[in-house]
């Protein structure tokens, strides 16, 4: 305090740099976490928390980008106000805030990645879902073409047999194994 304004506000910016590597460490814990649990199968609850970390690197990148120009300018300018003796520390600062900003922008980029994969994973889970389900159904259709069509005639196929009825089911599984059959000769499973 018993020096110039300028020496007061070099500590004062000095003091906010270096409070903004605690939070830059928070926000790396949070990647890792993330990255193990993108990777573990929790891709639908990382959603959320992805989107959390993106707007904590955004609201960061937000106040720290102006904050380098303003310094940059006190520095370059001759100012009755700032000692030369002290445009050394102030290059100094300068520095800081472009390791600060290296780190916001490698956070951004590992954030990005992160959310591409995870969106990656989470299509193809769907798409492997939509894939089971695909073929669930038309494996069931020609069965239920058959037993449809037993519903619409007047007299069923085996209607007077004690057997009628495992008969048809005979045949439904018969139907389905062709399916399968001719699925499996396609590829298409």
């Amino acid at each position: 305090m018993s020096e110039t304004p300028a020496h007061l506000m070099y500590h004062l910016l000095e003091n906010l740099f270096g409070s903004c590597f605690p939070r830059l460490d928070h926000i790396a814990k949070n990647l890792d976490a993330i990255e193990d649990n993108v990777f573990h199968g929790k891709e639908k609850e990382m959603v959320f928390e992805i989107s959390v970390v993106k707007r904590d690197i955004l609201n960061f990148r937000r106040t720290l980008k102006p904050q380098r120009s303003i310094i940059e300018s006190l520095f370059q300018k001759q100012s009755p106000f700032i000692p030369d003796g002290l445009k050394v520390y102030f290059q100094d600062l300068i520095g800081t805030n472009i390791r600060l900003w290296n780190i916001l922008e490698n956070n951004k980029e590992i954030i990005e990645s992160l959310e591409a994969t995870n969106n990656s994973l989470l299509s193809n889970k769907l798409d492997l879902t939509m894939k089971v389900l695909t073929i669930f159904s038309a494996i069931m259709l020609p069965m239920t073409v058959y037993s449809n069509i037993l519903a619409m005639s007047a007299s069923i196929p085996f209607g007077h047999s004690p057997y009628a009825f495992w008969i048809h089911v005979s045949i439904m599984l018969l139907i389905s194994c062709i399916t399968i059959v001719i699925f499996r000769m396609r590829k298409w499973f």
